[in-house]
């Protein structure tokens, strides 16, 4: 674990997201929230970030290996502070627009990952600046959004990949309809439920932040309710599949899988929706009736396996519940697929 994240917020000159990043550095470390969503993983708040604004020059954003040469460089330049054993930075890279964005902004609005400086690991997140019509969120919402999912990410499971290290705390059963993208990473497993924090208990004087939600153990095992941390305020409603598994599928042929309403409190008939798919072919989920669901009620949803998709293939797709008129996604859950 990174226990306590110390940030190393990293800003380019030019950008006007930058002094909002640096803030919302601050408040990530500071505010609390870091400790109340990882301290049953062993991560807390950290000390006060420090913060460096640079010329020019951006790395690559697509792919880890050029950030990490690029944080070498400026390390060696003495333009950044070079990281030491077992002293808990953590870089935050802030790519304004018009850096290059190899593979980004599409399906993946930042990325997280470790390397090692004169034989001291280190991690890094990279928060890309990514248009609304690709994430659904405006500045600086998206840009919050993408720094506290990727900073708790790294904090969960950190230095994976490097020599002697492995994964943390992540889903790596192939066979846990759960394990999917990033092998099932504590913010991957609640992508798309927001806490809005304003007026809450992470509230600033000048304002509230957005922040993601991340899975936590104990709420999940509680079963009932949100198994994402923090708990969203009101009622929470969700679907339950059955059979829960992963569904071997063969090429060309489909799966309907028998989904199950419920919520914690009485809410409207809300709405059904593939809000994503990861993996080698989209399952083209379908609904009848329009995909509306209620509390103890019953619905199928099929999916299909494209014909010629190679043996050995895997798709997982999200089913997300809507509150009817929202485009807000309030819960998921996934039904995975596999191509014997």
């Amino acid at each position: 674990m990174i226990a306590h994240p110390w940030l190393v917020s990293v800003t380019f000159a030019g950008d006007p997201w930058a002094a909002q990043a640096i803030q919302y550095d601050r408040w990530i470390a500071r505010s609390g929230y870091l400790e109340a969503t990882g301290e049953e993983y062993g991560v807390g708040d950290g000390p006060a970030p420090e913060a460096f604004t640079l010329d020019g020059g951006f790395p690559d954003a697509g792919g880890s290996s050029d950030v990490a040469l690029f944080l070498a460089g400026a390390f060696d330049a003495g333009v950044l502070p070079a990281p030491a054993a077992g002293d808990d930075r953590l870089y935050v890279l802030h790519l304004p627009a018009g850096a290059p964005l190899s593979g980004m902004c599409t399906t993946v609005f930042g990325f997280h990952a470790a390397a090692a400086w004169q034989g001291a690991p280190y991690g890094f997140a990279v928060t890309p600046e990514c248009p609304e019509e690709a994430t659904g969120y405006p500045e600086p919402e998206n840009l919050e959004l993408v720094i506290s999912h990727e900073v708790l990410e790294e904090a969960t499971d950190p230095f994976a990949g490097l020599s002697g290290e492995g994964p943390a705390w992540v889903i790596s059963d192939p066979s846990d309809p759960w394990y999917g993208p990033g092998e099932g990473e504590v913010a991957d497993l609640c992508e798309g439920q927001v806490a809005a924090l304003d007026g809450g208990a992470y509230d600033l004087s000048d304002g509230g932040f957005y922040a993601s939600t991340i899975w936590s153990n104990r709420q999940a095992a509680q079963s009932g309710g949100s198994p994402c941390s923090p708990e969203p305020a009101g009622a929470y409603f969700n679907v339950s599949p059955r059979p829960d598994e992963v569904h071997e599928v063969a090429a060309g042929e489909s799966v309907t899988v028998q989904l199950t309403g419920w919520s914690t409190a009485p809410v409207a008939p809300w709405l059904l929706y593939e809000m994503a798919y990861f993996g080698d072919f989209d399952p083209n989920a379908q609904f009848p009736d329009g995909g509306t669901i209620d509390d103890g009620t019953s619905l199928p949803v099929t999916l299909s396996v494209p014909t010629g998709t190679a043996p050995g293939s895997r798709a997982e797709a999200w089913i997300g519940s809507y509150a009817d008129g929202s485009q807000d996604i309030t819960s998921f859950w996934p039904i995975s697929i596999h191509v014997p």
